[in-house]
Formats: structure tokens, sequence, C-alpha cells
């Protein structure tokens, strides 16, 4: 089952979501892969016939040859088997002057994972989408309007999971779990 996304809010360039369309549904998103763990989640994923979106890191990793041929296998897999694909972006460091690397990162990033998703009917793939907004981007800081000015949709958690934070990891589960207890199905959604 795929869902359906409502946009709330359209910047100049592209979207910015925030939560699912329909009440009552969860999207499933994971950040910062491949990793080891990806094949048992989209494993996992199939055998319910679920669907997902990943977003994979844009690190400068992405762009070198350093990693075997594993990676680009995923993100085949990934493709193939109807999940969405988009980018997660590193938080940009306050103050930070270097807007234009990090823009660069990304656009880098898009062209790899094209590059990845040729087929043989054509001479590029498609490029992905969706970016996983860093927590300090907004409107003011001038994040949403650089992030979305290829038309990109920027996505933002719905729920916390505190993952990144000390200790988060291990809360991550119950975190999820009462925030979707604690959800009225007849209105609410989340993406997560």
């Amino acid at each position: 089952m795929k869902l359906n996304v409502e946009p709330p809010f359209i910047s100049k360039h592209g979207q910015v979501v925030r939560k699912c369309k329909i009440p009552g549904t969860v999207a499933f998103t994971f950040d910062d892969g491949p990793s080891l763990y990806t094949d048992y989640v989209l494993n996992q994923l199939a055998q319910h016939n679920a669907h997902a979106t990943f977003f994979l890191n844009t690190t400068p990793e992405l762009s070198d040859q350093r990693h075997s041929g594993y990676w680009e296998t995923l993100v085949r897999r990934m493709a193939a088997d109807g999940h969405l694909l988009g980018l997660r972006t590193a938080p940009s460091k306050p103050g930070s002057e270097n807007k234009t690397a990090e823009d660069q990162q990304l656009l880098e990033a898009r062209r790899r994972i094209s590059g990845i998703l040729v087929s043989d009917t054509s001479s590029s793939g498609p490029l992905p989408m969706y970016v996983r907004a860093p927590k300090s981007c907004t409107v003011e800081n001038g994040c949403i309007e650089r992030l979305t000015v290829g038309g990109q949709r920027l996505v933002f958690p719905g729920i916390d999971s505190r993952d990144t934070t000390p200790g988060g990891l291990n809360s991550t589960p119950s975190t999820l779990l009462d925030s979707l207890a604690a959800a009225d199905p007849d209105k609410d959604s989340f993406l997560n």
C-alpha cells in the first residue's frame, strides 16, 4: 500500500511535507542508509506488502568509490520494490557559511542516485525528489527555500523519535509507540 502525502505548505520552489494526507495512516521512513540492516528491513517490508521512504545518506562517501557494489544493489532494490527514495542532509552547523558546498553535496548525491537507477532504456535514472529536513530548517533561516530550489519535496518527521540524542536510540520504540497510542485514528497521521 502506498500512502498519499499532503503538502500543507509550498515554498517558491517545492513542497514541504509534515504529515500523511489520509487520517489514521503512518508513513515509515528510514534515515542514513543503506546500512547493514537495510536488507533485513526491505525483507520485512516485502513480507508485509508495505512501502517506506528511504532517506539516503548524502555524506561524501556517497560520491566516492570506496564502498562495494552492495550499496548500489540495495538502492536499486529499494526502487524496484516500490519504495520512495530521498536524501538525508547533514544539519548545518550554527553560523555555517558553507551553504554552497552543502548544496553542491546534495546535488551530487541526487546525480549519483540517478546514475545508480539508470535503466537499459534510458541514459539517466530518476532524481530523488524527497529531502529529509534538518531539525534546524526554517523559513526564517532560508533553509526551506534553499533545499526546495530544485523542486524537491522537503519532509519533516511527525514524531521526534529522539534517536539522535544521547541514549535516544534505546528509547525510540517506546517513543514511537507512545505517540501512536495517544493518536486519534480519525484525524491523526504521522510521518516517521
